[in-house]
């Protein structure tokens, strides 16, 4: 068990692997990785306008 305190909330998150993501599929994920997103940090880095270009209306739900 681990305790993630609101002071490390956001860097744990940011550097958890996309795949560790609730409710993104395997495809999903080669899909990102493919595009060099591999952490929370990474899908942030993004704008709305390339995540709803490269996933549709889902890109929106990434953003």
């Amino acid at each position: 068990m681990f305790v993630i305190t609101p002071e490390i909330g956001p860097t744990f998150v940011e550097q958890l692997p996309i795949k560790k993501f609730h409710g993104i599929e395997p495809a999903t994920v080669a899909k990102f990785n493919s595009l060099g997103i591999f952490t929370s940090l990474d899908l942030k880095a993004q704008s709305l306008e390339f995540l709803q270009e490269r996933f549709g209306k889902a890109g929106s739900y990434y953003y």
